[in-house]
């Protein structure tokens, strides 16, 4: 799997991130996997903010929860059902590349649908970032 490849603290979050997603039973809540805002909320039910987080690990999320926060190195992007992938793509590069240019460098794409070729088309610009897809309830895959 990922297991050497990816540093400690990143994996530690996936860990973690397997783990919420077990104990709020996401892959059996239809309704919470609708929307990445309902997905956020369910996993980080005791968190408030924006600098959510496992083991210690403060994160950046989109679609945002609660008030912003200060740039981190790691981002969650969460994708429901009926969100569009390319747009929450597209705010994972604005993030990446405007709004926490060499600050954010590992993304986190959570999502309970996928389009591969919404990926295809904007993966280029994740150059020189470390990209995991999880997708609901399967093991994670490094994109970049």
């Amino acid at each position: 799997m990922l297991a050497g490849e990816l540093p400690r603290e990143f994996r530690a979050f996936l860990e973690e991130l397997e783990k919420y997603e077990r104990r709020h039973e996401i892959p059996w809540r239809p309704d919470v996997m609708t929307s990445g805002r309902k997905m956020l909320r369910a996993l980080f039910s005791e968190t408030r903010g924006q600098a959510y987080g496992a083991r210690g690990v403060s994160i950046n999320v989109i679609p945002p929860v609660g008030r912003t926060g200060h740039c981190r190195s790691l981002l969650l992007v969460a994708i429901g059902t009926r969100d569009s992938v390319e747009r929450r793509i597209l705010e994972a590069v604005e993030h990446v590349r405007a709004k926490c240019a060499d600050i954010t460098r590992y993304i986190v794409l959570y999502a309970a649908k996928w389009d591969h070729g919404a990926w295809l088309r904007h993966s280029q610009s994740f150059a020189g970032s470390i990209v995991v897809l999880k997708m609901v309830g399967q093991p994670p895959a490094r994109l970049t």
